[in-house]
């Protein structure tokens, strides 16, 4: 796969994700309506999963030969330095708050979607065995 087309299938739908979360979390006092207890956890561990998936299916493309182990422990330092990044930027914006514990919901989600996305490429690898 050349390097264009691979940036264009793997790292874009990333690299648009990101831009997404950044630009969510610079609408100021932004409140997911309805009433659910820890629901601006659910909605940070969702958002995130969906990050996991997407970077997982970018570095298995670009480095497939790599374990699963340092992709998945790669992948995950990544988002989290992002999900840190996040906080920081959504401290600053009005009406929002930042914690710890929405960055927690992050790594949570990240590393639900990270390990949907090695099942999902285990079980591939397995039924061309």
């Amino acid at each position: 796969m050349d390097v264009a087309r691979l940036l264009g299938t793997r790292w874009l739908p990333v690299a648009l994700y990101l831009v997404l979360i950044f630009v969510l979390s610079s609408i100021p006092g932004f409140k997911m309506p309805g009433y659910i207890l820890f629901k601006d956890k659910l909605v940070h561990a969702v958002e995130y999963a969906g990050l996991g998936w997407l970077v997982h299916r970018a570095v298995l493309g670009t480095w497939p030969a790599a374990g699963a182990y340092a992709r998945m422990v790669g992948s995950l330092a990544a988002i989290a330095l992002f999900g840190v990044a996040d906080e920081i930027y959504q401290a600053g914006t009005p009406g929002r708050d930042s914690s710890i514990f929405d960055w927690m919901a992050d790594l949570l989600g990240a590393s639900l979607g990270l390990l949907v996305g090695l099942a999902v490429e285990q079980r591939r690898a397995r039924r061309w065995t």
